[in-house]
């Protein structure tokens, strides 16, 4: 029912859809350059690739947090309804 571990969904667009894309971003390079050398893409990438190492496992821990107390609340709500409605039918109306 739930995965033992969170695991984000894996998606790719279809390869058609894929190239439009690529063709649009070759295009847009060639016609303008936003002042990005080909070192510093280089490096910024480097620097993205660190950030990712190094959250990744924080994010990792939140989203398992979050996955046992999403179990916790899917198993607590119908149990607190369940005895919520046998607690009212032992209730009376209180006339005698």
């Amino acid at each position: 029912m739930y995965p033992t571990k969170f695991e984000p969904e894996i998606w790719w667009p279809s390869t058609q859809f894929q190239k439009k894309i690529e063709v649009k971003v070759k295009s847009k390079r060639k016609e303008e350059n936003n002042g990005w050398s080909k070192e510093l893409e280089m490096e910024m990438g480097e620097v993205v690739e660190v950030v990712k190492r190094k959250d990744i496992e924080d994010y990792d821990k939140l989203e398992n947090i979050a996955m046992k107390l999403n179990k916790t609340l899917v198993i607590a709500g119908p149990l607190m309804t369940g005895i919520a409605t046998i607690c009212y039918g032992f209730v009376g109306n209180g006339s005698s």
